[in-house]
């Protein structure tokens, strides 16, 4: 009896493993959680792009109230696999291979934070049509110049060194104790240390030297005009530095909304992750009416 007792809690553990965590096997193998049973899919897309997705958690899981949601390690990153090129396009298929697999003839909702969301403008510039909706948080002035081959060979041999593969164990310097301003009532900078008990590991070399050396190649700010689907962006206040930037998506995305994070910058859901949640679900929700109202997201928004 004791046996069949001890039996029993093994594949009980194993089968709750192998429902929440998997890889895709093919090159590079991609590990990825799942949370959450809801009928539309939230693929969340982690910062970097060097490292594991497992700093979004627990404050993304909230996302689950309204959809099932899916991290995963981007290639050379966490548990993921290593690979010889880590070029913006190369992460655009894995995230489009990702997508057929998981979430096979059902369009989805992606979820970025900083490199991830210019992960998901990528691939809603290519693959339009697999997706529902937008959740930007961090994003930076657009990289893209529209470089051809040719031209990229060169820059690239100028621009990439031999770096040591060194694994980063914490990112206290950007996300532990960091500095950040508030703009007061009378107009004055209040300085506040945040608090973040966050740790990033990755892989610090080729995994994130050539995802960003690459998107010199990437279409330029203009061509994102031709982006339909609905874009959440959340953007830190004045100071902050990508504040103009930000302005610049809203006005080029027809379909865009901006949620204003007091005392954030570069990446709003770690100063008020609970406004994130509530904003994204809220958006979330109204999407998944066979006719959104822009109205009403004006207003909920």
């Amino acid at each position: 009896m004791t046996k069949i007792i001890i039996l029993f809690f093994f594949l009980f553990y194993s089968f709750n493993v192998v429902a929440q965590t998997g890889f895709l096997n093919n090159d590079p193998k991609l590990a990825y959680w799942q949370i959450g049973k809801g009928k539309h899919t939230v693929i969340v897309l982690h910062g970097g792009p060097c490292v594991e997705h497992q700093y979004l958690r627990p404050e993304f899981d909230g996302l689950s109230k309204m959809a099932r949601v899916i991290y995963y390690d981007q290639r050379g990153c966490g548990k993921s696999s290593l690979s010889d090129s880590y070029h913006w396009k190369d992460h655009v298929e894995d995230l489009n291979r990702l997508i057929e697999i998981l979430a096979p003839n059902n369009k989805v909702f992606l979820a970025g934070s900083s490199w991830g969301s210019v992960l998901a403008l990528l691939y809603a510039y290519k693959y339009p049509d697999e997706i529902d909706g937008l959740i930007l948080s961090g994003l930076f002035r657009w990289p893209g110049k529209g470089m051809d081959t040719v031209e990229y060979k060169e820059y690239r041999a100028l621009r990439l060194r031999l770096v040591p593969d060194t694994v980063v164990t914490t990112a206290s310097d950007l996300l532990e104790n960091r500095i950040i301003e508030k703009i007061k009532d009378d107009g004055s900078i209040e300085k506040l240390t945040r608090e973040v008990k966050k740790t990033l590991v990755g892989h610090i070399g080729m995994s994130f030297s050539e995802s960003i050396v690459s998107l010199e190649t990437a279409p330029t700010f203009d061509n994102l005009n031709q982006i339909q689907i609905p874009c959440l962006i959340f953007n830190g206040p004045h100071p902050c530095r990508h504040e103009s930037d930000i302005k610049k998506y809203n006005e080029l995305l027809e379909n865009s909304w901006i949620v204003s994070i007091e005392g954030s910058c570069h990446d709003p859901w770690l100063s008020n992750p609970e406004k994130f949640i509530e904003k994204s679900n809220l958006f979330i929700k109204e999407l998944k009416r066979k006719r959104y109202r822009v109205n009403k997201l004006n207003e909920i928004l």
